[in-house]
């Protein structure tokens, strides 16, 4: 059946019928609707109408193409044929489909894309998250709007779970291709990039009609970080090196200086300095072994000890304070070292957890200037 599903999904704008479907599956006509009826809950080209509709509610929702246009892109060559079945499977018409999206029921595959698009008063079904990298932050949120949370182990999304909810909107950034097709079977999908919090604040805003909302919030963090950098401004003077290093049950890794959140928060925005021997590390975390932190030697350091499903790196921060040369580091003989949090490092930065941050990072590195 999958395999049908795929070249559905593919060809989903041409017309297909159920005997071609049967005989890519190597099935008759008759057998294979009730494998597909059994597998999938609805007969193969109910599952046909329905996926296309989808793409016409994106379409619909993130372009200005006529519905001539639309119905063309989805499989339609009769625009009245296909406003009518569009209407007997979403229950509004086409015309109306964008006109209200937070009447929908959303599923958030973020905590961060909940965040942030409680901000714009569209509160999401549903969220997606690992509950051991939620911030306590979070976890009140979802409580307090009384969102459903969709446990989720880590590096995997349970799109099963996700399909429970009936979603009528997904948003979210996608972690595979593969689940990105999953995804596009049971709703609509929203892609948006979680790894820049501005860019999902514009994404969201566009997408809500809330722009003049959106530049607001994005003013306001600006003005956040340029607050935290001028109290920053003899540190920053004195060029001092600031090193973020991550402890994990196999290894050590550092935040280069060139991807986005927490790095472009630090290196970027702020104007904080890294040690000369780290700048060649273009990742978002690059490997790091003990030689290289004695090398790089940094005046202020943020020791994050990372949080992570059946694996406990406790160890390896043994190891760390207890190698040679830990104890002839800089920022531990002048007490500059300072551990954080991976769930409010990592997982909880937005436009709320950005104040949180940088409340936390200027803490630490005036409490000794």
């Amino acid at each position: 059946m999958q395999r049908t599903i795929a070249y559905m999904q593919e060809h989903y704008n041409e017309a297909l019928t159920r005997k071609q479907l049967a005989q890519i599956a190597g099935l008759s006509p008759w057998h294979y609707s009730r494998k597909f009826n059994e597998y999938r809950g609805m007969p193969p080209l109910e599952f046909l109408a329905r996926y296309r509709m989808y793409r016409a509610q994106e379409l619909l929702l993130l372009t200005s193409a006529t519905m001539q246009h639309i119905a063309w892109q989805v499989g339609f060559e009769d625009v009245h044929y296909f406003s009518r079945r569009f209407k007997q499977l979403t229950g509004v018409s086409p015309r109306n489909c964008g006109l209200h999206p937070t009447s929908r029921r959303i599923v958030a595959l973020t905590p961060l894309c909940a965040d942030m698009l409680i901000r714009f008063g569209t509160i999401p079904h549903a969220v997606a998250a690992t509950p051991l990298l939620l911030t306590e932050r979070q976890l009140r949120q979802l409580e307090e709007h009384r969102i459903k949370l969709l446990p989720s182990p880590q590096f995997h999304l349970d799109t099963e779970l996700i399909a429970r909810t009936q979603p009528d909107l997904i948003i979210g950034a996608f972690i595979t291709e593969e689940v990105r097709m999953r995804l596009r079977a049971i709703a609509p999908i929203i892609s948006v990039d979680h790894s820049d919090a501005e860019l999902l604040i514009q994404q969201l805003a566009a997408l809500f009609d809330k722009e003049a909302e959106g530049r607001s919030l994005l003013a306001q963090m600006q003005r956040e970080r340029e607050a935290a950098r001028s109290k920053l401004s003899p540190l920053l003077q004195s060029r001092a090196t600031v090193m973020a290093l991550r402890v994990e049950p196999f290894g050590y890794r550092y935040l280069g200086g060139y991807a986005k959140g927490i790095s472009e928060l630090l290196y970027r925005n702020l104007g904080l300095s890294l040690p000369e021997p780290l700048k060649a590390g273009e990742a978002w975390f690059n490997p790091c072994s003990l030689e290289l932190l004695t090398q790089a030697n940094p005046d202020y350091l943020f020791v994050e000890k990372r949080v992570m499903e059946h694996f406990d790196a406790e160890a390896k921060m043994n190891e760390l304070k207890q190698s040679p040369g830990w104890q002839r580091l800089k920022a531990v003989r002048l007490n500059r070292v300072f551990y954080v949090d991976t769930r409010q490092w990592v997982e909880g930065y937005g436009a709320d957890g950005q104040k949180m941050l940088l409340d936390q990072i200027v803490a630490a590195l005036t409490a000794s200037v």
